[in-house]
């Protein structure tokens, strides 16, 4: 195969040095600017199928230092990714670093969800 300078080479020395995994990597960062925004307590609910899910997530995001008050079951059809729900400016900044650690989506919450009120929920499918 050609690279850039028209020169030959392997698929081997072209193929990027990192390598991907397909399970997610959790770090705690301690401090700095890649520690998470925690002003507000976190509640994770399992909006999908899988049993246990609400414990798993709830265990990684206290492990990189988020506060989760609550984790249990959500029973809805309407989510088919990660979602994370907060209320207004002051905590979208914090739902959307949660958003990024899951591989979800933040939306603001709507006037119709009520549970875990003053919270940033955490609704997991997968």
């Amino acid at each position: 195969m050609l690279n850039f300078n028209n020169e030959f080479q392997s698929d081997a020395e072209l193929a990027p040095a990192r390598t991907y995994s397909s399970t997610a990597t959790w770090s705690a960062p301690s401090s700095g600017p890649t520690a998470p925004s925690t002003e507000f307590a976190v509640c994770v609910l399992n909006a999908g199928p899988v049993t246990g899910l609400s414990g798993r997530y709830k265990s990684r995001l206290e492990f990189v230092g988020y506060t989760v008050s609550e984790s249990g079951n959500l029973s809805t059809a309407s989510l088919t990714e990660n979602t994370v729900f907060y209320d207004g400016p002051a905590q979208e900044v914090q739902a959307k670093e949660i958003a990024i650690a899951i591989d979800g989506i933040a939306v603001e919450r709507p006037a119709t969800f009520t549970r875990c009120a003053g919270q940033i929920v955490v609704a997991v499918v997968e």
